[in-house]
């Protein structure tokens, strides 16, 4: 019988934990910041779009993450860690009702000792599709150089987004997200 009440109480943890971290209807529009992270305040908007670049995507679950305004994803000892599984700034997203999505983070910095631009991603996981990653890269970037906007052109899901400046030195910029197959 206490293994059969453990066993019960586990799955009600495990059924709770799943439920909690999966992107609810309203999680189109997050904050993925706390308001004492360093940085400039940045908002990116858009619309996820299906491959005809015309049909907007409601429900779409995606990730986005980032590095913080030094060009980390996250800080140990062993130094950088890249990727999305180490990155301390990041959210989960499910696109609205008119594929609409909104973040309010920060401004990331390129990664320390690299000529790589500092940059977005946004990893989509969207029925009828494979899961994609898309990447944003910021107009006005000293390190986007001729080889990078190269391979922008050569490369659908990567976009150089231009930055307006907002109320309260906050930034924005757009960014639609058309899937490919």
């Amino acid at each position: 019988m206490k293994i059969m009440k453990y066993c019960l109480l586990l799955l009600i943890i495990s059924v709770s934990y799943c439920q909690s971290s999966a992107p609810s209807d309203s999680s189109w529009n997050q904050k993925i910041v706390d308001d004492d992270e360093p940085g400039t305040p940045l908002i990116v908007s858009g619309i996820i779009y299906k491959s005809d670049g015309e049909t907007p995507l409601p429900g779409a679950n995606f990730q986005v993450y980032q590095t913080d305004n030094e060009g980390y994803y996250s800080k140990t000892s062993e130094g950088l860690d890249r990727g999305w599984r180490h990155a301390r700034i990041s959210g989960q997203f499910k696109a609205g009702p008119k594929g609409q999505y909104r973040i309010e983070t920060i401004k990331p910095a390129g990664y320390p000792s690299s000529r790589n631009p500092s940059h977005i991603h946004f990893r989509i996981n969207a029925a009828d599709y494979p899961e994609q990653e898309h990447t944003i890269y910021f107009e006005g970037d000293s390190r986007i150089t001729d080889e990078v906007r190269d391979m922008v052109e050569r490369y659908d899901r990567l976009k150089i987004v231009p930055l307006e400046e907002g109320e309260n030195d906050t930034l924005r910029c757009h960014f639609d997200i058309v899937l490919t197959n």
